[in-house]
């Protein structure tokens, strides 16, 4: 889960990477994510090993939106990051991929508008 120049260039390009990247791992990881759910709470390793993962994809929303986050007061910015947070995270992908049947594709306008919604609210 990587992202080339976290946090850098306009905001349309940094919600591109981060969508495409957050569906390029989900497709990739997506099995592996739901056996780990599954796992979790038998296993203590495996929940460590969640825990961790959904902290890094927390902390790599937060550096690719600081700018946008920056702008906000909370409890608004605190909303953006955990609504954020929860759009972009394989919990959520999964829900569109399967239960929501939609195509990558659809999927990644789903994250675009809802991000852009959060980050970019209207005033």
């Amino acid at each position: 889960a990587h992202l080339a120049h976290i946090g850098e260039g306009p905001f349309e390009e940094r919600l591109d990477d981060l969508v495409a990247m957050r569906l390029r791992l989900y497709e990739s990881k997506g099995s592996n994510f739901r056996a780990a759910i599954h796992h979790a709470a038998t296993h203590p390793r495996v929940r460590d090993e969640l825990h961790t993962s959904r902290r890094l994809l927390r902390e790599q929303f937060e550096l690719q939106f600081a700018p946008e986050l920056d702008v906000l007061r909370p409890p608004t910015s605190t909303s953006a990051v955990e609504a954020g947070n929860q759009l972009t995270h394989l919990d959520s992908i999964d829900l569109l991929r399967r239960a929501r049947n939609l195509t990558v594709s659809e999927s990644a306008t789903v994250l675009r508008d809802g991000l852009t919604a959060v980050l970019r609210p209207r005033r």
